[in-house]
């Protein structure tokens, strides 16, 4: 059978209508057909011959990478001269996308349809730090909250205590003072304040009425900012980030509330960094932005 015959056979059978004709367009087989009420009409045998292929004719779609390495590992497995990488970013989280078949230049387009993402997936340990950003919380919830996540707290360094120390005038706690902290808001979770001032470094000292007739309430030293280090995405290395501990006094009790100091500031630059390694470690062309729909 000649090819002629093969592709007006794939119609015949696909139409039910015998194809007598074919015309080539580029690389794609058109065939003119008879219509049932007469005239012609012009159908594409690609579909038809898709079902015969043992293989595609060119990669489509898009795979999803759970972390920024095995991003770099995909892409170094199926770009040529003409992939890029692309990162979109937001205060909401962000995308890197590399577009393997990707135009070289105007004079000679791609279909862009073969592409890898990688979205940055949030870390447990910063989805339950970011969750609490902001987050009121009673003095039993926030003690319980800070033992739960004590790895995650480091020791400021010398240049964030110099920093932060003069700009928010208080004191950076360690991972000791918050445990001592947290341990002693437990023991009077259920106590009410009799007096809360603020002391000259800047700490806010916390006295409890008496809890029972023959029991005072120790009077606690809180201060103003601690540092959490935790990886921000899946797989990443963990970032710093300050945050200030806030509270307020309500019906005799007090409400504690996290939050974080600049904390889209450091995402961002996590993002930014991630997309100048991925054009690093693929030598591919980085742009910020988002790759033609």
């Amino acid at each position: 059978m000649t090819d002629f015959q093969d592709n007006a056979a794939l119609v015949a059978l696909a139409t039910g209508r015998l194809a007598v004709e074919r015309i080539a367009l580029g690389p794609d087989e058109i065939a003119s057909v008879p219509r049932d009420g007469g005239g012609r009409e012009l159908v594409s045998l690609e579909k038809f011959r898709d079902e015969l292929r043992t293989a595609p004719r060119r990669c489509r779609g898009r795979a999803e990478a759970a972390t920024l390495q095995s991003f770099v590992d995909l892409v170094n497995r199926m770009k040529d001269d003409g992939s890029a990488l692309f990162g979109a970013f937001s205060p909401k989280g962000g995308a890197l996308t590399a577009v393997i078949d990707y135009s070289v230049n105007g004079a000679t387009p791609r279909f862009g349809q073969h592409q890898i993402r990688y979205a940055f997936p949030v870390s447990t340990e910063w989805a339950a730090w970011s969750a609490a950003d902001g987050k009121t919380m009673t003095q039993g919830d926030f003690g319980a909250f800070v033992e739960d996540r004590i790895a995650e707290l480091a020791a400021p360094l010398d240049a964030e205590r110099a920093q932060y120390e003069l700009l928010f005038q208080t004191t950076i706690a360690t991972p000791a003072d918050l445990i001592q902290l947290s341990r002693g808001l437990a023991m009077t979770a259920e106590a009410r304040v009799k007096e809360m001032r603020v002391l000259q470094s800047g700490e806010c000292e916390i006295a409890y009425e008496e809890v029972h007739k023959d029991m005072r309430g120790e009077k606690l030293t809180v201060p103003g900012l601690f540092i959490v280090r935790a990886p921000l995405f899946v797989g990443d290395e963990p970032a710093r980030l300050l945050a200030r501990l806030r509270y307020r006094k309500a019906d005799g009790r007090i409400v504690w509330l996290i939050q974080f100091y600049r904390a889209d500031v450091v995402l961002r630059e996590a993002m930014e960094a991630a997309l100048e390694r991925a054009g690093r470690d693929t030598g591919l062309p980085a742009f910020e932005g988002a790759p033609e729909a």
